[in-house]
């Protein structure tokens, strides 16, 4: 299998073109995200499990630029790139564990570790420079224990709990330091969320008519704050995306408490703005300026 890039809008032979972006001379690759500028993190993989632990090699590939590769002196993987080119992933120091990072230009910042983890992975990062991931303690050998004891987390913040569950994986965020991932309710069962102003919030919980839907995973979210994913339908896997103005006006209490009773969530503009607050429409018209 190879990484590909969609180039135009529209559909194969009316305004749009996949592009095969091949594997950087190894076996398989995969596209994981792209930033405005259109760069694109890669990685090529020759991993043979039956032999290997694994094998994996990153790059930032460009439609107009020859390909970089994306080189540390410590096994890493990448994932997520922001508008300045920063690139979030993680690596193996030597000591054994997983350790959040990015890379910029060939320099590679740490983000560590939390006390008591031992394993932590970055996923995405915005233009501020916030990232998410999560976080696990040891596992089989040494490594990072399995998608169960994993906790969703924000780098600089922590980790960021579950809807009642044991785990979560936070996979996105936007400038607006809105989290989106998957965690477990109490049942055990894995649902999408919505992360912002230090709470967590079931995404099933805020979609109006749902039409028989269960959201199990969120995976991006943009800027305007579009949220696309992962559910099923009727007993099949399907992807959705969520606009802002879909999203039900009037919210129920997620919390333990919650008495069943629909209220007025506080961040409420307007039917159709719910999820689009002061705070986020500020970082929207803010300038794009360089990071420090």
């Amino acid at each position: 299998k190879h990484a590909f890039y969609w180039d135009g809008d529209g559909v194969p032979g009316k305004g749009g073109r996949l592009i095969d972006l091949g594997a950087f001379g190894y076996r398989d690759s995969v596209a994981f995200s792209i930033n405005d500028d259109d760069w694109v993190v890669v990685e090529g993989d020759s991993t043979n499990y039956k032999r290997d632990h694994m094998n994996f090699h990153c790059f930032l590939w460009h439609k107009e630029h020859p390909a970089r590769r994306i080189a540390t002196k410590a096994m890493s993987r990448f994932r997520g790139i922001n508008r300045h080119g920063q690139v979030a992933g993680w690596h193996w120091p030597g000591d054994g564990g997983y350790e959040g990072i990015v890379w910029r230009d060939g320099k590679i910042s740490l983000k560590g570790r939390i006390l008591g983890w031992r394993h932590s992975a970055a996923l995405a990062i915005n233009a501020r420079g916030d990232m998410v991931g999560w976080i696990s303690k040891e596992g089989p050998a040494g490594a990072p224990g399995d998608r169960d004891s994993r906790l969703a987390l924000l780098f600089g913040w922590g980790p960021l709990g579950t809807l009642g569950g044991t785990a979560s994986h936070a996979y996105d965020i936007n400038d607006g330091r809105w989290v989106v991932g998957a965690a477990d309710t109490a049942s055990g069962e894995p649902h999408a969320f919505l992360w912002r102003n230090d709470r967590m919030y079931d995404l099933n919980d805020l979609v109006m008519n749902r039409n028989d839907w269960l959201l199990t995973k969120a995976i991006s979210v943009s800027n305007s704050g579009r949220i696309v994913g992962e559910g099923f339908r009727a007993g099949e896997r399907r992807g959705f995306m969520l606009e802002p103005g879909k999203l039900v006006p009037r919210l129920r209490q997620p919390d333990e408490n919650d008495s069943g009773e629909d209220y007025q969530h506080p961040d409420k503009a307007r039917a159709g703005e719910v999820l689009l607050d002061e705070d986020h429409r500020k970082h929207r018209a803010e300038d794009d300026a360089d990071l420090p």
